[in-house]
């Protein structure tokens, strides 16, 4: 077993720190207290598994029958995703393949609102399709920006990024934080910069 125990320590006791390694000491000190606070390069997570690069960037998404509240937060996340990154995703309506296939549905009092559902090896989607599903026992409360920041959080598990718990406000603010208090983050609709880098990384 290993114990950490805090001893007093002797009496060695230095009046004024005037020598060379006290002053060295000071420098040292100062510099750690710097770099302690700075933010780190990058907040995005990684979730593991992203489209292959012969499917980026044109990712296509079919909506299925979707009620017009998910459909119009749907096409504005996904048009601020293109914004930020670039990249040209085209909306495919009605049957066919497609990379991203949405639904949504009353799927009960489950504890998600909304889910992104793929296969996974080696990195990459085990298929060129995946689901996006919205639980309408949950949204229909949320307002129009509210549910286009759950489609944009969707659209970034799509894409290959994890949750993040990088707040509002943050060095890092992103929309893969899990849970409601992106809604009040300022900044404009996200994505934000750090879901951007992550972005950026992947593709």
């Amino acid at each position: 077993m290993t114990t950490a125990t805090e001893h007093r320590p002797q009496s060695h006791r230095r009046d004024n720190p005037t020598t060379a390694v006290d002053r060295l000491l000071v420098v040292l000190l100062g510099l750690a207290a710097i770099f302690a606070i700075a933010p780190a390069a990058s907040g995005y997570v990684l979730q593991g598994c992203k489209f292959a690069s012969s499917v980026t960037p044109s990712v296509v998404y079919e909506e299925n029958s979707l009620t017009t509240d998910v459909a119009s937060a749907v096409s504005a996340a996904q048009g601020q995703w293109d914004v930020h990154t670039g990249s040209t995703t085209y909306f495919v309506a009605g049957s066919g393949d497609a990379n991203i296939e949405i639904n949504d549905g009353d799927y009960g009092n489950t504890a998600w609102v909304a889910q992104w559902s793929y296969g996974c090896s080696g990195g990459y989607y085990t298929s060129d399709e995946g689901n996006m599903n919205f639980n309408l026992y949950h949204t229909w409360s949320y307002d129009s920006y509210e549910l286009q920041v759950v489609a944009t959080h969707e659209f970034g598990h799509a894409y290959g990024l994890g949750h993040n718990s990088d707040g509002c406000g943050s060095w890092w603010q992103n929309v893969m934080q899990a849970g409601p208090d992106k809604f009040t983050c300022s900044g404009g609709a996200p994505p934000w910069t750090d879901d951007v880098n992550g972005w950026d990384y992947l593709y």
